[in-house]
């Protein structure tokens, strides 16, 4: 109420609400944001996260690809698009996103796991566990890796690996990196 015009203040409080389970205000809080401040990638990034969670996937898509205008270079929105793309059923653009996400951090579980997901909704089997096997050799012990292996061994039969990847995927943690989801935690209370 103090800065009405403030496009940060805003964003800062869609972050308290969001943190804070106030989805909704955090949407327009972010919708306000953006409409002070359209160059701020950051912004639209928190808003097409907000949008997915709520339900609406094509304004998630739409966010999504705006924060990757505005900041190509900023791997995890690459990994979001290519996630909200392959839940719209969108796999074309869905593998190219998770790509670019790759190429701009190899160490990115999101994007080698929403690759290996494409692959294994093509049919794609044993390309998927050669996805999820060649990033494990380099990001051991993640978490979301190993689960989807543990599918895609099961897929080809190879039960023992199977439970293996499974036991071992239980109690491990993800190895993808996200500054801008991360900083959200201050404002938990």
């Amino acid at each position: 109420e103090a800065a009405p015009d403030d496009a940060l203040r805003r964003a800062e409080f869609g972050m308290v609400c969001e943190a804070n389970g106030f989805l909704g205000a955090a949407g327009n809080a972010y919708q306000a944001a953006v409409a002070l401040a359209p160059d701020d990638a950051m912004s639209w990034y928190r808003l097409a996260i907000v949008r997915g969670r709520l339900g609406d996937q094509e304004a998630a898509i739409a966010g999504f690809a705006r924060a990757v205008e505005l900041r190509p270079e900023y791997g995890p929105a690459w990994s979001r698009l290519g996630q909200a793309r392959f839940d719209s059923g969108d796999l074309a653009g869905a593998d190219a996103a998770f790509e670019k996400a790759i190429a701009l951090d190899s160490a990115d579980a999101r994007a080698s796991t929403g690759r290996a997901r494409v692959r294994l909704h093509r049919g794609d089997v044993q390309g998927a566990a050669r996805e999820l096997e060649a990033f494990l050799e380099h990001h051991p012990g993640d978490a979301s890796a190993l689960q989807l292996l543990g599918t895609a061994y099961r897929r080809l039969g190879r039960v023992d690996d199977a439970r293996f990847a499974l036991a071992v995927g239980s109690g491990g943690a993800s190895s993808s990196r996200d500054p801008w989801s991360e900083g959200i935690v201050r404002f938990r209370r």
